[in-house]
């Protein structure tokens, strides 16, 4: 899949102005694998998992805690937390 670099879209909403001025400024496009997907769909299948560091850092946290006497939740319980979803329409 080909990712090629491309001015802002004209149908951005973005201000001229601010990207002109902006530090950073690249705009990217990709064709889409799934066209038939909506913009909130695309959005947490792009950004709506947790990388498995992240995942483990509350586990080895409350791990240690623990061994301090400290009250702390259990690993099943973060699990549940995490797996919340967004329904789909």
């Amino acid at each position: 899949m080909p990712v090629v670099k491309c001015d802002v879209p004209s149908s951005s909403v973005l201000s001229r102005d601010l990207i002109r001025n902006a530090h950073f400024h690249d705009s990217y496009c990709a064709p889409l694998a799934h066209p038939e997907l909506g913009i909130v769909d695309i959005f947490f299948a792009l950004f709506g998992h947790t990388p498995l560091w992240m995942k483990l850092l509350p586990i080895v946290r409350n791990t240690l805690a623990g061994l301090f006497g400290l009250q702390v939740p259990t690993v099943g319980d973060h699990e549940t937390r995490g797996e919340m979803r967004v329904q789909r329409r």
